[in-house]
């Protein structure tokens, strides 16, 4: 059975993570995008949830650990016990076959548990580790996070439908928007119900619009009016990618 991970270095790679959080571009009060310094401002709500999640990460370590001990105070009875079960064989082996068969089938189960455990252990810690190194910035709306190169190239389209749009292909791919609809429901000239869009992924799509809109320095209203037009163009994209599929098919034939 492999050994789980000392303590000590649980501790160090938590506070690696914790450094590596601290570390992140600076903080802004509106979560808006700056590309002059060309640096990402990420929000003070979205710093709160990086903390959250390493508490929850270090409490769901130390939960692993736990039951790593006692899967191994359990793994150690279960030794004595399958000893003691020998020496009885040894002077009857009537029932040799019947319980030592069942009493390694337990140990076995037992060590392929604990053995999950100690992998899953492992991952939850180098995880962490491994993000930190992507140093590729992103631009976060919502709880959806965009490639900063790709979005800052699509912030460059002149009109807002084609913005909208480039983003919708930026979260999904054309093969997965040509098996979705806008809102789940069955359309009257359709054969069956299709899967809604992401509700978190439509939300940052249009976190990302106002934000757009306010750089433009747009009124409120005219901002809101705007905003009712991106179902529009989300649902303009998926029947342009289910025509460009049809036309496809089409030519293969």
């Amino acid at each position: 059975m492999g050994n789980a991970l000392p303590q000590a270095k649980t501790n160090v790679l938590l506070q690696t993570m914790e450094k590596n959080l601290t570390q992140n571009p600076k903080i802004s009060s509106d979560s808006e995008y700056s590309s002059s310094d060309d640096e990402v401002c990420v929000s003070k709500r979205k710093l709160d949830e990086y903390e959250n999640k390493i508490m929850n990460q270090r409490k769901k370590i130390k939960r692993l650990q736990n039951e790593i001990e006692v899967l191994k105070s359990k793994n150690a009875s279960l030794e004595t016990h399958n000893n003691t079960l020998k020496e009885i064989l040894n002077r009857d082996r009537s029932n040799a076959g019947i319980v030592e068969s069942s009493c390694t089938e337990m140990l076995k189960e037992l060590l392929q548990k604990t053995t999950k455990i100690e992998a899953l252990l492992k991952t939850m810690l180098e995880e962490p580790s491994s993000r930190s190194k992507n140093k590729e910035k992103k631009i976060i709306f919502g709880s959806i996070s965009f490639p900063e190169k790709p979005f800052l190239t699509i912030s460059r389209r002149p009109k807002n439908s084609l913005f909208v749009k480039d983003l919708v292909s930026l979260l999904w791919s054309d093969e997965d928007l040509s098996q979705r609809s806008l809102t789940g429901k069955k359309h009257y000239n359709s054969k069956e119900i299709k899967q809604p869009l992401t509700p978190e992924k439509r939300f940052a799509i249009e976190e990302a619009f106002k934000d757009r809109l306010k750089k433009q320095q747009h009124h409120d209203a005219t901002i809101a009016l705007e905003l009712k037009l991106v179902n529009r163009y989300i649902a303009e994209k998926i029947n342009d990618v289910r025509k460009c599929n049809s036309r496809r098919n089409l030519n293969m034939t």
